[in-house]
Order: structure tokens, then C-alpha cells, then sequence
């Protein structure tokens, strides 16, 4: 027959000595969703116990400690509706087992002034797309004495999976703690790979009513970016106390439609406020605002750094926890012994524990032997009394039952009590997690136009080709141009067919392109050639930071006249996805265009001179330039006869074989140049061939 029996509504449970039966019709899942709270309340052995119990519908059996025994004996009571007995206890051990720390406490009246901590802290600072760029680990171990007037002794303490700290010794003796005293051990964490339980993700969209985020802002532009913050807890446990600032830079104002799914944000002077009590396992939270801004610069907008500080309790990063705590208090302890009134030398006797400390103790064992302890007579037992174990509160006392002994002496006893003040162990994770600003993009133009040629001659047909380069910094959905471009009096594009765009080097489908003038395209006015340009997207994707935008076209002056004012600005738009336009003009180009009246007046003339020595002759070229445009890259060559040599020139000349050749850069106008140069005849020459002129 079981010891004790309990009929749920979703399963029958048997308990039969220290092995528990159970026939359910759920499954722990289900368990959990309904009976958090409860579960929540016991320690790890007793919640892996329910685990397999329940893990399938089926008939299964499991063997427990005496701690969880009586852990599960109350769940089970309490699922059915009976209280708990008073003296229910936090944990029941052997006297081998010592295990005094507890998870929960059973009793909530307990007043606990000893603690042991295991506190991990971890920092990291991330990029903002997560990536973490630094962290550090460190843990400390402290074991405090937060009472007032007792000193607690002979403290042991058993770590467990310390093997990824540097912690070389498992076993932990403290000989004593002072009221308000402590006594700490920091300790370092190996770890390979550090993976944040708290994962944080900011999403920004500059434009939040287009189809397309984008993370860009248009110069001189109003924007109302929206912000949206996730918190994702991959943990197995709950994140405690999560408070995330956000620094709000002093470029955005307005911030407005603050929308969180939990929590409390508000806005806390320069900065963003976001508390969260606590985070369950799997969960998420999400914080969305808006902020407005109009950039009047080209600097990147910093996005705001991030801050967010949270606890995990019961958790730590590097695994280590505590197997057990003991310690030792002000205590007192006796046996009555009563001779009884109508039996002399039979004795009525009881044991009695005071606890005379400010701390709760757990009493494990007490064995009583006749005599002295060294005696192999054990007197009593009171070992079933204890369990489950008794748990006294300050001032608290426990009385065994009565026992009966005959002596004709005042009897006597060995004792060996067993006690321990009860210490909480605390295992608790503090992170602070900083992430990087992002420097967001202002989108903008500049440009340049420039022609091929400065100068163009009057009442001529010339050519030169019309170029126009577009700087985008920034980044932007650009689907259109338009391009309003300027074109001089007297001057025409024949054919649009060779206007050309390039974004990048990448030459845009022409077939997108269509062209319009005003007046027509074959008027001599000055006139404005419209561009349009669809499917910018598709053709090259979006145009990202330092993209170049290069224009060309052949131009084709006619007949221009000297003093033609050149009118040759252009309006370039850029048309995002959204229907954002962003506008340059340029006025006039780099390059100032004039129309000149070239024609062509030179003097050439020619000095023979007889040398200083016999066959010797100077021979001067005179050159003047009487046009009224300079003359550039002028050449004179001439060739030495034949059976004479070189002996002199000024200035030097270039030679190959007998051709001598001069070139002048520039001859501007009313200038005038002069070449010399000496040549010596020898053997059969003729000196008539001095007079030649080769070309000049």
C-alpha cells in the first residue's frame, strides 16, 4: 500500500517510500504553463524529478532524495488544495550529505542574514550590427555575515563546474565571519566564445513612409525617422531588471509615439529610458518612437549610443555553482530528564534545541548514547524526528518526543548534534552591454560642367563635348533623374542619340532616356535640352555613398559670334523611391567658354649670313605673329644640305638624321620669335644650298 496517494484532475500519484509513481494524462509542458508559480519553488533536483514524471503520457516512476521527497510531498499537497504542515522544511540530508544551502525557502518567514554569492558580471561593447567588438568576464565569490550580533564559524562551502574559472581548489574553509563581515574571492572565466543571453537589435528608417528602409538623410530635407529597439531573451532563464538608455543626439527633437510591448519608457532629459521588471525565457519586448530632424549639413547623424544593464538570476556565464554551505552559531541545546512520581529510577526523557542566534538553523541529527559519546549504546534515535528536517528561527526551539529510560542514577547521555544555520546561496549574472552609434549618411550632390575647349573661333562650325560630373555622398533609392541642361546661343545637339550617362562606369540603357528642348532643338537660342532617365534602380541598385554620375554630349557650335553671352547652368534631380527629390544646380560651368575672332596674319623671313670662318653660314628664321589669337604648338623645321654640318643653333633644336625641328608652345599675338643657327660646308658642296627654306 502507498504511503501517501493524491488524485489530480490531470494524473494520479502514488508515493512509495522514497519512489514516486505517476500516471498522467499530461505532459510537463503542460505542467508548467499551469503550475509556474509552484514549480518555480523547487529546487533543480525536485524540478528535473517533474520532468521525467511527466515527460510522456504514460506510467512512470522515480526514485528522490529525502529533499526532494518532501519538496514534491507539499507541491502535490498544494495541488490539491491541503496547506503544508508547519514545520515543513527547506532540505533533509544525511549527516555525509551536509548540503545546507537552500533554493527556495519552504517557510517564508524565515529571517536569512547569511549569504553566498556568486556574482559574474560580464561587459561588452558591440557594433551596432551586433558584432561584439570587446568584452570581459570576471566572477566573485563572497560569503557574508549580515547579522548584527552573531558570529558565524567553521564555514565550509563545495563549489561545483568551476572548471572555466581559475578557481583551483573546489573546498572552501572560512574559519570565522563577524557580524557585517564578509569575505570575497575574485576569480577569472575562460570562455571561447562569448554569446550575449540578451540579444538587442536597433532598426532605423530615415524614410518610414516609403516601401524601402533607408538609413539615409536629404540635405535641408525634414525627417521623422522611426526607431525601433528589440530585445530577444535566448536564454533559459528569466532576465531581471532590464534598463536600456538611449542617448538621443542634440540634432533630433521632437521625440513623440513612444510604443513599447512591455515595460515603462520615457524620455529622461538627452536620453531614452526603457525599464523592464523581467524577461522570460524566449521572450520579446520591442520599443518603437519617432524623432524629427532636418539636416543642414553634410556630416554624417549619429544614431545614439545604447546602454542596457540587466541581471540574471540563478544563472551564471561560466557555469559554477555551490554544492553546499554549512556553518556554525550560538546554540543550546539539553535533555530533561524526570524521574517519575509514582516509578522511581524510571525516567522521562526529551530533548530540547534552542536556537539563541539571529540566524534560521537547520537541525540534521542528533544521536544520544548512555555515557559518553564514545559508547557503542545508542539510547535513542531520533533520526525519524528530523525528517524532514527541522528548521528553527531566530529564537525558535524543538522538543523530540518523550522518551523513557530505567536507571537508579541520574542518567546520562553522549551527544552528537548535527545543526547548520541556513545560508542563501545566490547565483546571479550582471550584464551592461554598450552599443556603437551607426554614423548615418546625409544625402547630397555636388557637381561640376566643363567643356573640351576654352576658346571657339567666330563664324566657325567647331565641335567640343559638354561634360557634367555628379558627387552623390550618402545613400539613397534614386529610380529617376532629371536633368535640365543649358545650351548656348549658337550652339546645337545635333544628336541625342550620343548623349551618354554613366553611374559608376556603368553606361545607362539609352532606351530609358527621353530628351525634350525648349525652343526646339534646332534653334540657335540659347535653349534647355530636358533629360529624363526611368529605372535607375533596376539598372545599377541604389546609388551608395560616393557614387559618380558623369554626363557627356557632343556640342556643335554654329557660326558663333564674338561677345555671345554663354548661358550653360544645369539643374540635375535625383528622384528617390519615395518621391524624395534632391536638387543641384550649377550655374555656369567650370570651364568659361569664349568666342574668339581668329584670323590668321604671320611675317616669315629669312636671314644667310656669311660665318666667321670660310664655308661658314648663320642662317636666321624671323617669325612674327600678326593675328590677333595666339598661335600654340608652332613648329619650324628645316634640313641641312647636303655636305654640310650642324655646328650651332639657338635654341637648341630636335635632330633626327639631317631634319632639325622647333617647336614653340605658344606664340601670342604681335610676338615675334627668331632661330639661329650656324652650318659649315665641306668637300663638293654648293653653297646656294644655304638659301633653301625646308618648312616653316
Amino acid at each position: 500500500m502507498a504511503d501517501k496517494e493524491w488524485d489530480l484532475k490531470f494524473a494520479d500519484v502514488e508515493l512509495d517510500g522514497n519512489t514516486f509513481i505517476v500516471n498522467s494524462q499530461i505532459n510537463y509542458k503542460d505542467l508548467e504553463k499551469d503550475h509556474k508559480d509552484q514549480i518555480k519553488k523547487l529546487n533543480k533536483d525536485s524540478q528535473n524529478t517533474l520532468k521525467e514524471l511527466f515527460a510522456k503520457k504514460r506510467i512512470k516512476e522515480e526514485e528522490v532524495n529525502n529533499i526532494s521527497k518532501q519538496e514534491l510531498i507539499i507541491f502535490f499537497d498544494t495541488l490539491t488544495g491541503k496547506k503544508p504542515a508547519p514545520a515543513a522544511t527547506v532540505a533533509a540530508t544525511t549527516s555525509t550529505e551536509r548540503a545546507a544551502y537552500r533554493d527556495v525557502d519552504v517557510r517564508d518567514d524565515l529571517k536569512n542574514k547569511f549569504d553566498v554569492r556568486v556574482d559574474e558580471r560580464l561587459e561588452i561593447k558591440s557594433k551596432h550590427d551586433g558584432e561584439i567588438a570587446e568584452s570581459t568576464i570576471s566572477g566573485l565569490l563572497r560569503v557574508m555575515n549580515n547579522g548584527n550580533k552573531n558570529r558565524i564559524w567553521d564555514i565550509d562551502i563545495e563549489l561545483t563546474d568551476s572548471e572555466k574559472t581559475n578557481l583551483e581548489e573546489k573546498k572552501i574553509h572560512i574559519l570565522d565571519l563577524d557580524p557585517q563581515e564578509d569575505w570575497a574571492q575574485d576569480y577569472t572565466i575562460d570562455v571561447k566564445e562569448v554569446k550575449t543571453p540578451l540579444q538587442i537589435e536597433e532598426e532605423i528608417n530615415a524614410t518610414p513612409e516609403a516601401e524601402e528602409a533607408s538609413q539615409t538623410f536629404v540635405l535641408n530635407q525634414e525627417h521623422e525617422p522611426l526607431f525601433k529597439i528589440i530585445l530577444n531573451n535566448t536564454s533559459e532563464a528569466a532576465i531581471n531588471d532590464i534598463e536600456l538608455i538611449k542617448d538621443i543626439p542634440s540634432v533630433f527633437d521632437k521625440l513623440s509615439n513612444i510604443n513599447e510591448s512591455i515595460g515603462k519608457a520615457k524620455k529622461d532629459g538627452d536620453k531614452l529610458r526603457w525599464e523592464i521588471e523581467e524577461l522570460n525565457s524566449g521572450q520579446s519586448a520591442t520599443l518603437e518612437f519617432t524623432m524629427k530632424i532636418t539636416p543642414d549639413g553634410k556630416e554624417p547623424i549619429s544614431s545614439g549610443q545604447i546602454e542596457v544593464k540587466y541581471s540574471i538570476l540563478g544563472n551564471t556565464f561560466s557555469g559554477m555553482d555551490v554544492d553546499y554551505v554549512d556553518g556554525y552559531t550560538d546554540n543550546i541545546y539539553y535533555v530533561d530528564r524526570d524521574e517519575r512520581d509514582e516509578e522511581p529510577d524510571v525516567w522521562d526523557c526529551k530533548f530540547i534545541f534552542k536556537n539563541r542566534s539571529e540566524f534560521p538553523i537547520k537541525l540534521i541529527d542528533v544521536d544520544l548514547r548512555a555515557g559518553d559519546y564514545n559508547t557503542e549504546e545508542q539510547v535513542v534515535d531520533l533520526g525519524p524526528q528530523l525528517d524532514p528536517d527541522v528548521i528553527l528561527n531566530p529564537g525558535e526551539e524543538w522538543e523530540s518526543q518523550s522518551w523513557s529510560i530505567e536507571s537508579e542514577d541520574l542518567p546520562k547521555f553522549g551527544k552528537n548534534v548535527q545543526f547548520t544555520i541556513i545560508g542563501d546561496v545566490v547565483n546571479q549574472l550582471s550584464a551592461t552591454v554598450m552599443i556603437e552609434p551607426i554614423e548615418m549618411p546625409v544625402f547630397s550632390l555636388e557637381g561640376k560642367k566643363e567643356f573640351s575647349e576654352t576658346e571657339i573661333a567666330s563664324y566657325r562650325e567647331t565641335e567640343i563635348v559638354a561634360t557634367t560630373t555628379v558627387n552623390a555622398t550618402g545613400s539613397a533609392s534614386v529610380e529617376k533623374f532629371h536633368i535640365e541642361d543649358k545650351v548656348p546661343t549658337h550652339f546645337i545637339v545635333e544628336d541625342t542619340e550620343k548623349v551618354k550617362i554613366t553611374v559608376n562606369g556603368k553606361e545607362l540603357d539609352h532606351s530609358k532616356m527621353s530628351f525634350s528642348f525648349k525652343p526646339s532643338q534646332e534653334s540657335e537660342a540659347t535653349k534647355t535640352m530636358n533629360i529624363d532617365v526611368e529605372g535607375i534602380l533596376d539598372q545599377v541598385g541604389p546609388l551608395v555613398d560616393e557614387a559618380t554620375i558623369i554626363l557627356t554630349y557632343p556640342l556643335k557650335a554654329v557660326n558663333p559670334v564674338v561677345g555671345d553671352e554663354i548661358e550653360a547652368g544645369v539643374l540635375f534631380q535625383a528622384i528617390t523611391e519615395d518621391g524624395s527629390v534632391i536638387e543641384l544646380l550649377i550655374e555656369s560651368p567650370l570651364t568659361e567658354l569664349v568666342i574668339v575672332q581668329v584670323r590668321r596674319r604671320v611675317t616669315d623671313g629669312r636671314i644667310i649670313q656669311q660665318g666667321r670662318t670660310k664655308g661658314q653660314y648663320n642662317i636666321i628664321i624671323i617669325h612674327k605673329n600678326r593675328g590677333d589669337a595666339a598661335e600654340v604648338n608652332k613648329v619650324f623645321e628645316e634640313i641641312i644640305p647636303e655636305n654640310f654640318s650642324l655646328i650651332s643653333a639657338n635654341p637648341e633644336p630636335e635632330k633626327a638624321g639631317d631634319k632639325l625641328t622647333w617647336t614653340f608652345e605658344e606664340i601670342k599675338p604681335d610676338e615675334e620669335i627668331e632661330i639661329e643657327f650656324t652650318i659649315e660646308g665641306s668637300g663638293d658642296y654648293k653653297a646656294r644650298d644655304a638659301q633653301k627654306s625646308f618648312r616653316g
